[in-house]
């Protein structure tokens, strides 16, 4: 896979786990300024976080790699690439999983985005629309 798909997927998954902290514990404490804190800074960490390169701190005492920290991709500059040893062959026309994979993340994303401008249109005519109200005092 690509290392935009991984990234993309690493942000996905953390910023899943913030929501569902969020929706189980912090939602019905309204009138707590930590919340607002929680909810401006750990989405925005969620977007550091796919950055850091973890096979360094879990590195096996032998010198191999556990099985777990090699399915971790690291997204460091200074990564090596890997040694080929068979004449790689040309790539094949059409679609591969990792193209089918980002279609569908950047579809999604825009699909978000077109709902996100539906719902800010639709507050713009709901607050012009509005009129203030009389209670009688």
């Amino acid at each position: 896979m690509s290392v935009l798909i991984l990234y993309f997927l690493k942000l996905s998954i953390g910023l899943s786990i913030v929501w569902i902290f969020y929706q189980l514990l912090l939602r019905r404490l309204t009138f707590y300024s930590t919340n607002r804190w929680y909810l401006l800074l750990y989405p925005l960490l969620c977007f550091f976080i796919p950055l850091i390169n973890v096979s360094k701190v879990v590195e096996a005492p032998s010198g191999r790699e556990p099985l777990i920290v090699q399915y971790i991709p690291s997204m460091a500059p200074y990564a090596v690439p890997p040694v080929v040893t068979a004449t790689p062959k040309p790539p094949a026309a059409g679609w591969d999983v990792s193209s089918v994979l980002l279609v569908m993340m950047v579809l999604g994303a825009l699909l978000l985005l077109v709902r996100l401008v539906r719902r800010w249109v639709s507050l713009v005519y709901i607050r012009k629309e509005a009129e203030l109200g009389n209670t009688g005092g």
